[in-house]
């Protein structure tokens, strides 16, 4: 199945162009982001509110149009959660920059560049994904981070059984203090063992477990690292397997095998015999 979705950084350009004074465009810009990011309905509601209260009335109008489709380009609406968290095409622009000092070579030194470069990059790769693998990394870099963080934060975490089967758990967080210096209590939210979702959406759209999942999970003894929490996406094991294809070697135009059949050469077609 194909999904098409959209890169905020796209969303961010438009919206530099129709958007009023200089002087607002980068606030407007953070807004926007965040509004794409946000992982819940009620939050992206709240965050395009604020957004609109900045916008002059073309960019109303085009923020307009684009809420036909914006389970394309808001995570919020990410059903599935096909894109993993990933709101931007920018690993994959990042090749340009590789090819912007070679532009000016001839079509054949451009095919030879890309393919050393490309042999060149899955080489290290995998050598670095084999090394952090022989060093008991099992999970890769952004999950190893998500999960360090969501187990120092469920540590302070309450649940509670709900249901017959007791596969439901309330999981209430530690209060806090917000920005103004206001104190508040500790938020609830709803886990569900069985599929591994929670109101707080951070497994449904990441696929990754949140705090209050493994919170859920240290209550009924069960491992928040097994596949139907943890998607092996993430696995290491996986990222080898992506690299460890290789790349034939070719050679020079005297070890090649001779080609037999139609041949184009100057406009005209010759055929070898």
């Amino acid at each position: 199945m194909d999904f098409h979705l959209l890169c905020i950084g796209g969303a961010c350009d438009t919206l530099q162009q129709t958007c009023g004074g200089v002087r607002k465009k980068k606030e407007l810009i953070g807004k926007l982001k965040l509004l794409c990011s946000v992982r819940t309905e009620k939050a992206f509601e709240e965050k395009l509110a604020d957004l609109e209260k900045d916008m002059n009335e073309r960019a109303k109008e085009w923020l307009k149009g684009e809420m036909v489709d914006k389970d394309k380009w808001a995570l919020a609406y990410d059903d599935g959660g096909w894109r993993y968290g990933i709101m931007t095409t920018n690993n994959a622009e990042s090749v340009n920059n590789i090819f912007k000092g070679i532009r000016s070579r001839p079509v054949a030194g451009i095919v030879e560049f890309s393919f050393e470069k490309l042999n060149e990059y899955f080489v290290d790769r995998w050598g670095k994904a084999r090394s952090l693998l022989d060093k008991g990394q099992q999970w890769g870099l952004i999950a190893h981070e998500h999960l360090g963080d969501a187990e120092n934060r469920s540590v302070n975490q309450l649940a509670a059984p709900y249901g017959p089967e007791r596969m439901i758990y309330g999981v209430r967080g530690a209060g806090g203090t917000n920005i103004g210096g206001e104190s508040h209590g500790g938020r609830h939210y709803k886990v569900d063992l069985r599929s591994g979702d929670c109101t707080c959406m951070t497994p449904q759209l990441l696929h990754l477990p949140c705090s209050h999942l493994i919170t859920a999970c240290r209550a009924r003894s069960f491992c928040f690292k097994s596949p139907t929490y943890l998607s092996l996406y993430y696995a290491r094991s996986n990222t080898i397997k992506i690299w460890e294809a290789s790349f034939e070697c070719y050679m020079d135009p005297s070890q090649m095998a001779g080609v037999r059949g139609s041949r184009v050469r100057a406009g005209c077609v010759t055929v070898e015999t």
